[in-house]
């Protein structure tokens, strides 16, 4: 069974996975609307009376810290190449 942490690790992977589909330059773009989506699920999730049993806020958090390193990462790369 896979824990919290597994899903966090694997939806991390799969966002990396599409950015290396794109080009270079718009990686760190790609992730970054990723970030803006997780956000605003969460959002909506913490204005719900009653949200997905599925669903924490801190698994949410977990996922956007990651998202954010990865993006930073993709950033970096981005200055290192020009």
């Amino acid at each position: 069974m896979q824990t919290e942490a597994d899903r966090i690790a694997t939806a991390i992977q799969r966002i990396r996975e599409g950015a290396m589909l794109r080009p270079a330059s718009k990686r760190a773009g790609y992730v970054a609307e990723n970030i803006r989506r997780q956000q605003d699920q969460a959002r909506r999730f913490v204005a719900m009376r009653n949200p997905p049993a599925t669903w924490s806020l801190a698994q949410s958090e977990a996922l956007i810290h990651g998202l954010v390193a990865l993006e930073a990462e993709f950033r970096n790369a981005g200055r290192v190449a020009a």
